[in-house]
């Protein structure tokens, strides 16, 4: 008798403590936070609740290519593990028994589209850990996990659309904003063009601004590419005007980039727009340390070096210098 009602306590401590992880898991489930975080927090909630000596989320390429771990080591916790085959995720759910130890290798299927994500691995000290109930709950896990990797995805996505400009895909000012004070805040070496588009309202006024968006477009995704070849970001300021960030960029670098963009997009714009127009861009330059020596400056210098250098010629880049400085563009 003592040793049923010990076994019954037993059995509800362990259906208590499933309860209470399902609890949590569908928590996970309804939120909307970076898929890292999420699966850091499951990881470190499974192994310290369940008491497992190895617990290892892994999803494939079609999710993040991660893998998410906490394993006991030389009587220290590690997020540094291996486990089983890395083809054992295509098989069904399966727990395998030994003398010492016990251990269960669950796929994660997207029900949404019947594709395989990856799969969850477990160890346990106990042969007999892996019992009726924490196979069910381990299904649940199952089901549950794909619903928070597909809120992580759209999470991932609502921020990403909230920071970019939805003609030209390049980065928004507010984006900008924090991008600027991250560099004061950390003295990131970084070099800032500030360009628009010469004579751009005339396009606009006479070709229409469906064709000023062409234009924008076409500008700003041969800027993109600049950026992604050296090390940059691209922004849009308002209307034709755009900022472009190259961090750890020394001044000359940036110089030999934005004349080769300026030179480009003229080319390329003035083959394309089947018009008979020349569309340009102008551009200021300044670059922390070399030309102002607060990063809260660059933007300001570069403004100033393209207002007063359109005002001499336009189709040129101009460098900026901080006030006291006494540089010249």
């Amino acid at each position: 008798m003592t040793n049923n009602i010990i076994n019954l306590e037993s059995e509800l401590k362990k259906q208590k403590t499933i309860n209470y992880l399902i609890g949590e898991i569908i928590k996970y489930a309804t939120n909307l936070e970076p898929l890292d975080d999420s699966m850091e927090k499951m990881v470190d909630m499974l192994m310290g609740i369940l008491g497992l000596s190895t617990i290892t989320i892994k999803f494939n390429e079609s999710v993040n290519d991660k893998t998410y771990c906490r394993s006991i080591e030389n009587g220290g916790v590690t997020s540094v593990c291996s486990c089983g085959n890395e083809n054992s995720n295509l098989e069904p759910m399966k727990v395998q028994v030994s003398e010492n130890e016990s251990t269960i290798m669950v796929p994660l299927i997207d029900h949404k589209t019947n594709n395989n994500i990856g799969y969850v691995f477990a160890k346990s000290n106990n042969s007999e850990f892996f019992d009726s109930s924490i196979l069910s709950f381990f299904e649940i896990l199952a089901i549950q996990i794909p619903i928070i990797v597909s809120n992580a995805l759209l999470y991932e996505k609502m921020k990403y659309a909230s920071i970019k400009d939805i003609l030209t895909n390049s980065f928004n000012r507010k984006h900008l904003n924090r991008t600027l004070f991250k560099i004061a805040k950390e003295n990131i070496p970084t070099s800032l063009a500030f360009f628009d588009l010469d004579n751009f309202k005339f396009v606009n006024d006479t070709f229409g601004h469906s064709f000023g968006d062409r234009i924008l477009l076409d500008v700003s995704e041969i800027a993109l590419s600049y950026c992604t070849k050296n090390n940059g970001e691209l922004f849009r300021y308002g209307g034709d005007e755009f900022i472009m960030l190259f961090y750890e960029s020394s001044l000359e670098k940036a110089k030999d980039i934005l004349e080769e963009l300026r030179t480009d997009i003229m080319i390329h714009l003035s083959s394309n727009l089947e018009l008979d127009i020349k569309q340009t861009i102008s551009i200021g330059l300044s670059s922390y340390p070399e030309t102002v020596s607060d990063p809260e400056e660059l933007l300001d210098a570069a403004d100033s070096a393209l207002i007063s250098g359109k005002l001499k010629q336009k189709n040129k880049l101009y460098i900026g210098y901080e006030k006291n400085t006494g540089g010249q563009n």
